[in-house]
């Protein structure tokens, strides 16, 4: 850690970072990267929220290599991911980041001898 890594942490509250992919099929879920600088043993409680929903919670001894990596829910739509933690002394800091859900699209041409029916999304990701 850097002298301004330490200061950015105690002085703006900066100690935590949250990153996502920028994008994701949908109907997959992503990987979600949490980290927290500093002494872990001042946070009273973690919370990783997809949306409005808490799918995480966390505390401080789950952060002794200081990252953590989850996955998330299936995303469906665009969706947010806020970190927050609360600290024993009442402080509260957050970070967001944004997902952008993409749907798949085939174009092309399949093999006259597949019928429709047969056809997955699987087999089109092969193609």
């Amino acid at each position: 850690m850097t002298l301004q890594q330490v200061c950015d942490a105690i002085f703006y509250g900066s100690g935590i970072s949250l990153t996502v992919p920028g994008s994701v099929i949908a109907g997959e879920t992503c990987p979600v990267t949490i980290c927290v600088s500093g002494s872990t043993g001042l946070i009273k409680i973690a919370e990783l929220y997809q949306g409005d929903k808490v799918i995480y919670t966390f505390n401080g001894n789950d952060f002794k290599d200081g990252c953590i990596t989850v996955d998330s829910e299936p995303i469906l739509e665009d969706t947010t991911f806020t970190f927050k933690v609360t600290y024993t002394n009442g402080s509260n800091h957050s970070e967001s980041k944004t997902v952008t859900c993409n749907v798949p699209i085939f174009v092309g041409l399949l093999p006259k001898w597949k019928f429709g029916y047969t056809v997955s999304m699987e087999y089109l990701k092969e193609l």
